[in-house]
């Protein structure tokens, strides 16, 4: 729910700290979580509100899926 309009009422990310989800290196550590269909807003109004960060195409990319995927990849 982090980021949505609907948490963000209660409780804000502070804006100043929004760069700092891409730098120090937490953009490789921050992974997309979700309860759909248990939220209250369309699964879509999730995505968009990390899009409206505006933290770059590669970082949602990595948020969204690459990050996911390394974390659970088959390890030989």
């Amino acid at each position: 729910m982090a980021f949505t309009d609907f948490f963000e009422v209660m409780a804000p990310f502070p804006h100043a700290l929004r760069p700092r989800l891409r730098e120090l290196g937490l953009g490789g550590k921050v992974l997309l979580g979700s309860d759909f269909p248990n939220i209250p807003y369309p699964y879509e109004h999730q995505l968009e509100s990390l899009e409206r960060l505006e933290l770059g195409d590669d970082w949602l990319r990595a948020v969204c899926w690459t990050n996911a995927q390394a974390l659970f990849a088959p390890r030989g």
